[in-house]
């Protein structure tokens, strides 16, 4: 189809697109292996031939009408479009097969044989050499530009097949699209994203244009006809890769709650005329990183929807899952549902299997490759106050009619998270009912998917399936309840409450599956629908957006109540306001305080340092492994604490979104307080607004300049130790006498020893505790990692240890050396301010904190800079010397322990646990339990040893690949002994998670935390057992 011809036919959908709710059927073809309508069948385990896989391809256009249905004889140019988006080779499952491919191309011969044919990719994870130096191409330097310069082309296969029919006189060759004239489209009858897009002109040029993706697993759950039109955005408008953006244009939109809109609006603009799927050989369980799957099978359709509906259907996921399928339908294009889709040739229920799922990452994208789609719309009452609630009675007889009773007209989400925030902009104290019908074709036990901000209950036909109260982080499938549903007609009713929270809810009716690899999927059969509403298309829109989602449960702490909640005082606010406010002499929180209540500072006015100590507290330390400083978990003190020392009342509402907390501000602003917020390493004020949209725009106020800005989400507000609230919004007034300076400086004293003696640095994952030693356990561990190495000039040469060493050169040590000077100024002023005793005791802290910086500022200066690439002579020269750091780590632990010694005695504490020595050096007394080994670990996992069993469970993440394990003994059953881990490779941090006893009939678990691996992670472990001493 030329553009003359996509233009005629874009205004022809035009018209058609509002007003059209009928559906044509829609043909796919399905062809596997051993069909017997095959020259040659083969059983579907088996490798296929390239004369097979043609057989395959020509039979399953053949069933839709043959190619000569879809290229006329007197077509031109036809491209053919693979999936080729990283380069990797043809049936490894990750790109389409080049077999497929060449069949296409000879087919599209055969029906025209005067087209020329192009076999196109616009990749975004690689360019081809011959063009790196194309002023357009800015790609990222190191071994990120050596993985992306490649030929796609050639390590896929496509050259030799361009070779090969060229020379049977085809006129074909291969053509990147990323370097394509760009053609700016606008989307028929409007985007549902965006309404203009920049796609590669080859493909809107050509008379016909031919899908060839593959099927595989991935974040979006299937990644086939309807994803691989992401490679018709040219990379020299969207960058490389295309998730990046150009200094003259933005990235693609890639995100998973606005996935499915993105690809809808790409159809109704390219229009594509053929999709044929290479369902040979995929991958589960990730699109790059996966175990390949065979599958060998071949599918053909017209229409990308109804085409990887069925796809999907193959793969073992609920067609009904796929949101694409009703913004389409919305939009006037594609079946709506597989139920209006014509499969010719095999039996999808027949040849379907399983794919394990791409749901190894947390957040939007592990959420939408793991759950199904759930009800989207909903008849809403409210909002109503919070502490609304319906009789049972009247539960029970609930059955509202869209648009009667105060209940709304049909209300459609585009996210599974039902935004009623968003809704009803931003609502404080508030209550919602939503009410949908829904089928079960089947009477069978159910999982109930449930999520939510905050409160939430859950009804069906009146029964109480489900209730939460309090505030918890909301991931879709948070809670999944075991339930059985009646074969039949259902009412289901959701009650959402809310505070100050994100107002939403999510909720779905699933397989009754529990392996994570495989559940989610909405039950088979369970359609949502409403009575009495207008059409989808006539329903009210409340789109998904880009989202954040918080690392920690947001909300409101405070010790004093305010004459009206910040976000009341906004809706009556004026447009903009801005107040006088003195500046704060630095970013660090007492001061950015003490610019508003000057006498809380009890420090001198040329005192600089005190006010920075205090805030910081940085007394902290975790180590993770070596080459992962600063991975470590963040801990700290709450914050209450230090501004109670401060004489303050506070309060403070924290990972509340980018919309209520810039209301929040521009109330606070309007009440005449100036609230503080983040800002770098440190906070700043907010003294004027701008409203703008549902949000405002904020003044800020820093001690070195003064600017409007965009209130944002890498609003980061440091904490006292090592830890940080989001988006904090925090106000303050003074409520009671400040600490005195001596209090000041026992109370920091306090907080070191506190953090000291702390054994483990821990964050709540969702699917538990990942963590560290911390404290002097931190010490001890960093001391064994560092002397385990050993240190030659040989050794700091090898590839891998040059990149960690390179990524410890980066500058952690020496902002430890920073830290730590900045302690021994604290306690030097403090020292010069006392006298006797406890005078020398302030000046030993600060001397050997003093001696902890300057040796880590040595570890900082003998290390490496650069990871890989050409060796430098300064690099050179600090690997000839590489010896001289290996007895500073301990040098660095003795001086801190000196320092928390004099400040035990300062305070008077218990002493520490003593200092403890690497248990490896006992392996001599000691022996080999079991070694573990992984080609591919990307998750986390518990080996778990009960006797001479050794068992993994998956705990998170992906699966290994390539296991082998060896137990050699079992643990003994008495005290004295203990376990230690040696890693012989891997880059994860496994620890020893229960040390076998009598308590657990001497059962150990050891936990290997892959999941912040590189993807090419291997890990190989010997497990000891040694002697306690």
């Amino acid at each position: 189809m030329t553009m003359a011809h996509r233009l005629l036919a874009t205004l022809v959908l035009c018209l058609l697109l509002a007003p059209t709710r009928g559906y044509a059927q829609f043909p796919v073809s399905v062809v596997s292996s051993n069909d017997p309508e095959l020259p040659t069948p083969i059983e579907r385990d088996q490798m296929l031939t390239t004369d097979q896989v043609f057989h395959m391809t020509a039979r399953a256009l053949d069933l839709i009408g043959g190619m000569g249905s879809v290229v006329s004889d007197t077509a031109r140019l036809v491209v053919i479009k693979p999936n080729i988006s990283i380069a990797r080779a043809s049936g490894t499952g990750i790109i389409a097969d080049a077999r497929v491919v060449r069949a296409v191309a000879l087919l599209v011969h055969e029906a025209s044989p005067q087209a020329r044919i192009l076999i196109a990719e616009g990749a975004g994870g690689w360019v081809s050499p011959a063009l790196a130096d194309c002023s357009l191409v800015n790609i990222r330097s190191g071994a990120d530009r050596t993985e992306v310069l490649q030929d796609g082309f050639e390590i896929a296969g496509h050259r030799a097949t361009v070779t090969e029919l060229q020379g049977m006189g085809i006129d074909i060759d291969v053509h990147d699209l990323n370097f394509d004239l760009a053609y700016k489209l606008q989307v028929p009858g409007g985007g549902l994203l965006w309404d203009e897009y920049e796609l590669a002109s080859s493909i809107i040029d050509a008379d016909v244009w031919i899908n060839v993706p593959v099927a595989k697993t991935h974040g979006a759950k299937i990644t086939c006809c309807m994803k691989n039109h992401f490679g018709l955005f040219p990379g020299t408008v969207y960058g490389w890769n295309k998730a990046r953006g150009t200094e003259t244009h933005g990235p693609i939109p890639h995100w998973p709650r606005l996935m499915d809109e993105t690809w809808v609006d790409l159809v109704l603009i390219s229009q594509v005329d053929l999709n044929v799927v290479d369902m040979i050989q995929g991958t589960e369980g990730g699109a790059f990183e996966g175990e390949p799957k065979r599958s060998n099978l071949i599918l053909a359709g017209a229409d990308p929807i109804a085409t990887d509906l069925v796809v999907a259907q193959l793969m073992g996921f609920n067609p009904d899952d796929f949101e694409f399928a009703d913004l389409g339908a919305q939009r006037g294009i594609g079946p709506g549902s597989i139920d209006r889709v014509d499969v010719r040739g095999g039996d999808p229920m027949v040849l379907r299997s399983r794919f394990a799922k791409s749901a190894a990452d947390d957040g939007d994208w592990g959420e939408h490759a793991q759950t199904g789609m759930g009800p989207r719309r909903w008849t809403l009452l409210g909002p109503l106050e919070r502490d609304h609630k319906f009789s049972d009675e009247d539960i029970v007889e609930l059955s509202p009619v869209p648009g009667e009773d105060d209940w709304s007209e049909v209300v459609w989400f585009g996210f599974d998270k039902i935004d009623l925030d968003t809704h009803y902009d931003d609502p404080v104290q508030k209550s919602v009912y939503a009410f949908s019908h829904f089928t079960m074709a089947t009477s069978d036990s159910v999982r109930f998917w449930i999520g939510s901000d905050e409160e939430v209950s859950v009804w069906i036909d009146g029964e109480l399936i489900y209730e939460h109260e309090g505030r918890r982080r909301h991931v879709m499938g948070g809670d999944k309840v075991p339930g059985f549903v009646e074969a039949g007609e259902h009412r289901l009713l959701v009650r959402s409450g809310q505070g100050r929270g994100r107002f939403d809810f999510s909720f779905n009716i699933c397989e009754p599956i529990d392996d994570l690899r495989y559940a989610g999927n909405r039950y088979p059969g369970v359609r949502y629908y409403q009575r009495g509403g207008g059409p989808p298309t006539d329903d009210v829109q409340v789109r998904a957006q880009e989202a954040w989602d918080p690392w920690r449960v947001g909300g409101t702490e405070q010790t004093f109540e305010p004459d009206e909640d910040p976000l009341a005082t906004f809706r009556q606010a004026p447009d903009s306001l801005l107040l006088d406010a003195p500046a704060a002499r630095s970013l660090a929180l007492l001061d950015v305080i003490a610019a508003q209540i000057p006498n809380m500072a009890v420090w001198s006015k040329t005192d600089t340092v005190t006010p920075i100590v205090l805030s910081r507290m940085p007394f902290t330390m975790g180590h993770k492994a070596f080459g992962r400083e600063g991975w470590q978990p963040e801990f700290g003190m709450e914050l209450g604490r230090l501004l109670e020392w401060a004489g303050l009342s506070y309060w403070l509402s924290s990972a509340n979104g980018v919309h209520e907390s810039s209301k929040a501000i521009a109330g606070w602003i309007a009440q005449g307080r100036i609230p503080l917020t983040g800002y770098a390493d440190g906070w700043k004020q907010l003294n004027g607004y701008r409203k703008q949209g549902r949000g405002a725009r904020v003044h800020s106020l820093r001690p070195d300049t003064t600017l409007w800005t965009d209130y944002g989400r890498n609003s980061w507000g440091r904490l006292p130790g090592r830890d940080w609230l989001e988006m904090p919004v925090l106000v303050v007034q003074a409520s009671h006498e400040p600490l005195t300076f001596d209090a000041w400086v026992d109370s920091a004293a306090v907080v070191a020893l506190e953090f000291a003696r702390k054994p483990r640095a821990e964050s709540v994952e969702l699917w538990g505790l990942r963590g560290c030693p911390a404290g002097v356990a931190g010490w001890d561990s960093w001391v064994h990692d560092w002397e385990r190495r050993s240190w030659t000039t040989e050794w700091a040469r090898e590839t891998q240890i040059r990149d960690r060493l390179g990524r410890m050169g980066r500058g952690y040590y020496e902002g430890r050396s920073q830290d730590r000077q900045l302690i021994a100024d604290f306690f030097a002023i403090a020292a010069e301010r006392n006298q006797g005793a406890r005078k020398g005791l302030l000046a030993r802290a600060s001397n050997a904190y003093g001696q902890t910086s300057a040796m880590m500022l040595q570890l900082h200066q003998g290390l490496p800079k650069s990871r890989s690439g050409e060796l430098s002579e300064a690099d050179s020269l600090l690997q000839e010397r590489i010896s001289e750091l290996k007895p500073l780590a301990r040098g660095v632990r003795d001086a801190e322990r000196r320092a928390l010694a004099a400040l035990e005695e300062l305070v008077g504490a218990q002493p520490l646990p003593p200092v403890q020595e690497d248990p490896l050096l006992r392996r001599d007394r000691g022996r080999v339990l079991y070694r573990w080994q992984a080609g591919f670990s990307k998750g986390v996992y518990d080996l778990t040893l009960q006797k001479s069993q050794l068992t993994r469970s998956i705990v998170n993440g992906r699966d290994t690949q390539r296991e082998q394990h060896n137990v050699e003994n079992r643990c003994r059953r008495e005290p004295g002994w203990m376990v230690a881990i040696e890693i012989v490779d891997g880059e994860g941090f496994p620890h020893v998670a229960q040390q076998p006893s009598a308590d657990n009939d001497w059962t150990l678990v050891v936990r290997v935390d892959d999941e912040w691996t590189p993807f090419d992670n291997s890990t190989q472990l010997v497990i000891w057992e040694v002697p306690t001493q």
